[in-house]
């Protein structure tokens, strides 16, 4: 789903009354709803950030 308009000032933007469970992004200077999260990508995001991990830990 698009947002009709296209272009959108941070002020604009964060005003924008939406569902907060409701991920977007910005695809060709519009704002498109994400849809959910898969488990799948859940293992993959967190495999991916204990790799990450290993070469820079955390102080």
């Amino acid at each position: 789903m698009a947002i009709a308009r296209q272009t959108f000032t941070l002020k604009e933007y964060l005003a924008l009354d939406t569902d907060p469970d409701i991920r977007y992004e910005i695809v060709d200077r519009e704002l498109m709803e994400m849809p959910p999260e898969s488990d799948r990508n859940n293992l993959v995001s967190l495999y991916l950030l204990a790799e990450f991990l290993k070469l820079v830990p955390l102080r």
